[in-house]
């Protein structure tokens, strides 16, 4: 079912409800445990609202257990980008191309971020009605019972809109504290930073790219100190450091997907989601560290 509450709806309320960070005990024993019925956002969005007058400020309320299902559905699916994206950097950097190697780590990250947004029932999306794109903000408003608001919404900055949402819902995180606290801290003291250095490196005519400023000397070493295991590195330097920050980012986000799937009735869903995964990982034959580090993980 889904409502019109245009003129009743408080957007006061949309900070308060749109950030608010649901613990993964409660997303895998009270959210996540109805029937598993996987379709894309998009196309959900698309079907509910065809009929429906969308304007600029425009509010509805959707009630519809089921979307749980399209939310962990398309987490899942961020985080095959994520794992995807993050095997192409380390193959880009392990042969000294950090400069683009950098900003395929940036998606990675993107992704990642876009996933842990997902499993807390945040979602950007832009369906196409009435053969004009229309952009959408949805948030639970009673997350255990799948009542949603889907707010249109003017978004000029789709990366900044998507990783200041991160900010504001994890910044309450508390999800395994001694694992991830590199990770909190960092996104505490450096919001924003990876949109800006990706942007940078991708775009500004005044980077220097390091292939061309270090020797070939310096280049050799440089490719062997990043094509370790970034989670057995005990020396890391800025580059590393970077690396090891968003691989923690797309840890955290396959391990809540990992807990949220041990539910008995997701075993299945959980086998085929990673054994995709290795054939992805093998069939694009990755010899680097990311290989062996998620079969570690599915492993655990």
């Amino acid at each position: 079912m889904i409502f019109d509450i245009t003129q009743s709806y408080n957007k006061q309320n949309r900070q308060r409800l749109s950030d608010r960070y649901y613990p993964v005990d409660l997303l895998k024993t009270i959210i996540y445990n109805n029937k598993y019925d996987p379709e894309h956002i998009k196309l959900e969005i698309k079907s509910k609202l065809h009929d429906k007058n969308v304007g600029k400020s425009t509010v509805f309320r959707m009630v519809d257990n089921d979307f749980k299902s399209c939310l962990l559905y398309e987490g899942n699916l961020q985080f095959n980008k994520a794992l995807y994206n993050w095997s192409s950097y380390k193959r880009l950097v392990s042969k000294g191309l950090w400069s683009w190697a950098y900003v395929t780590l940036y998606y990675a990250q993107f992704y990642a971020v876009t996933g842990l947004l997902n499993i807390q029932g945040n979602v950007f999306t832009r369906p196409v009605l009435r053969e004009k794109e229309h952009q959408f903000h949805i948030y639970p408003e009673n997350f255990e019972d799948g009542v949603f608001i889907l707010e249109s919404r003017r978004l000029n900055k789709p990366h900044e809109d998507v990783w200041r949402q991160y900010y504001n819902v994890y910044r309450r995180a508390r999800y395994k504290l001694q694992d991830y606290n590199e990770l909190y801290q960092y996104d505490e003291e450096n919001q924003f930073k990876a949109i800006h250095d990706r942007n940078f490196t991708n775009y500004d005519i005044s980077y220097k790219f390091l292939e061309y400023e270090y020797s070939r000397e310096e280049l050799k070493a440089f490719q062997e100190s990043m094509s370790r295991n970034i989670f057995l590195v005990k020396d890391r330097n800025r580059f590393l450091n970077i690396e090891y920050i968003a691989s923690l980012r797309i840890k955290l986000l396959y391990e809540q997907l990992d807990e949220i799937l041990t539910n008995n009735e997701f075993k299945e869903v959980k086998t085929n989601f990673n054994n995709k995964r290795k054939e992805m990982l093998e069939l694009t034959i990755d010899d680097t560290p990311v290989r062996s580090i998620f079969q570690d993980w599915i492993l655990e």
